[in-house]
C-alpha cells in the first residue's frame, strides 16, 4: 500500500463556484460540462500509474477545458489532487469532476455510472475493504449514501463539505495503517487488505 502525504489547501471559494457554474461558458452550451470519459483497459491513475480496470471501489476523473482527462484510483485521490498546491493543473482550468455512483455501479469492478462530483453524496470513514484504504464512496442520492453508511459505517457528506481538512484527516493508509479521525465522528475499522502491486508498470497512458 502506498504512503502519501495529503498536502491540501483550501482553494478560493470563487474557484469552486466557477467549476460548478462553468464560468466563461455560455448557458446551455452542449459542451459544458463535458461528458465523462469511459474507463479503458489502458486507463491508468494520474498519481501512481496503476491500471484502474479490475480493481474494486469507486474511481474518479478530472476533465480540463482543453479536453485532457486525468483519472484517479478513487475520489479521495481526486480531492487530494484538486486541493493540493504542489500539483498545479497543467492543462488550464477544470471543466468537470466526475465520480462513480456506487448505488448503481458494481463494487468489484465498477464501470460507467459517472455523476458530477458536485451533485454526489460521499460516505467518509467507512470500513468496506478496498485496495486503497479510505476512498470517499460516492452516491447519487443522500438516502443511498445513508443506507451504505448504516451497513459499513462512516458519515455522509456533500461535495461542499469535503474540505481540505476532511481530506487530510483521512489519508490513504498502509495495510497496517491507522484510521483517520475527523471531529464529530468515529472512523470505521476493519479495513484489511494490502495494496496493489504491479511490478514493471510505467506511468502515463492517460486519456
Amino acid at each position: 500500500m502506498r504512503h502519501r502525504r495529503a498536502a491540501v489547501r483550501l482553494l478560493p471559494a470563487a474557484a469552486l463556484l466557477c467549476l460548478g457554474a462553468g464560468c466563461g461558458v455560455p448557458a446551455g452550451s452542449p459542451s459544458f460540462p463535458p461528458p465523462p470519459r469511459p474507463l479503458q483497459a489502458s486507463t491508468t491513475c494520474r498519481l501512481d500509474g496503476m491500471f484502474l480496470e479490475g480493481h474494486p471501489g469507486p474511481h474518479a476523473e478530472l476533465i480540463y477545458r482543453d479536453g485532457h482527462t486525468d483519472f484517479f484510483c478513487n475520489p479521495w485521490e481526486l480531492f487530494d489532487y484538486y486541493y493540493s498546491p504542489d500539483r498545479p493543473h497543467q492543462h488550464g482550468s477544470v471543466a468537470a469532476l466526475y465520480v462513480q455512483n456506487m448505488g448503481a455501479a458494481r463494487w468489484a469492478n465498477p464501470q460507467g455510472h459517472w455523476i458530477l462530483a458536485q451533485k454526489a453524496f460521499f460516505v467518509v470513514g467507512d470500513h468496506r475493504p478496498t485496495d486503497m484504504g479510505y476512498v470517499f464512496v460516492p452516491f447519487a442520492t443522500r438516502s443511498a449514501a445513508e443506507a451504505f453508511a448504516r451497513q459499513w459505517g462512516g458519515k455522509v457528506l456533500s461535495f461542499s463539505q469535503i474540505t481540505p481538512a476532511v481530506v487530510k484527516a483521512f489519508p490513504e493508509r498502509s495495510a497496517q495503517g491507522k484510521p483517520g479521525n475527523m471531529p464529530g465522528m468515529t472512523p470505521g475499522t476493519g479495513m484489511e487488505g494490502g495494496g496493489r502491486s504491479m511490478p514493471g508498470m510505467s506511468r502515463g497512458n492517460h486519456s
